[in-house]
């Protein structure tokens, strides 16, 4: 995952919104303390906040931020099972929560979160 562009909240407690991805699959994610530069490679996943509505889906994949806000919705595939971990594109995210049962790596699940995370 590369930075695309950050955005300061505020460079002195030095927080900020880093820019992931690219059109269509691109999200934002709260980074503090951000010692981050565009360019830069996530090696971590994205840690996704506040969970919501996690279901299997049969739409396809799409991030959609909200505005005014950090929270997310976001439509991917299953990663890894076991970590809890999704993905869209080259946007790795480990959920907060468990997937539902019965899921498989590259199942559609649905999901909103309030927030993502930087975890590096």
């Amino acid at each position: 995952m590369i930075i695309k562009n950050i955005e300061w909240i505020c460079k002195n407690a030095m927080e900020a919104v880093v820019y992931i991805g690219v059109e269509h699959f691109r999200c934002a994610a709260f980074s503090q303390p951000c010692n981050l530069s565009i360019g830069s490679k996530l090696i971590e996943p994205l840690y996704a906040v506040d969970t919501i509505g996690l279901m299997i889906s049969n739409k396809e994949l799409f991030v959609t931020k909200h505005q005014n806000s950090f929270s997310h919705t976001i439509f991917c595939k299953v990663y890894n099972v076991e970590k809890n971990e999704v993905i869209i594109d080259c946007i790795l995210i480990e959920l907060d929560c468990s997937l539902p049962l019965g899921v498989h790596v590259d199942d559609v699940v649905e999901f909103s979160c309030s927030r993502l995370d930087v975890m590096s």
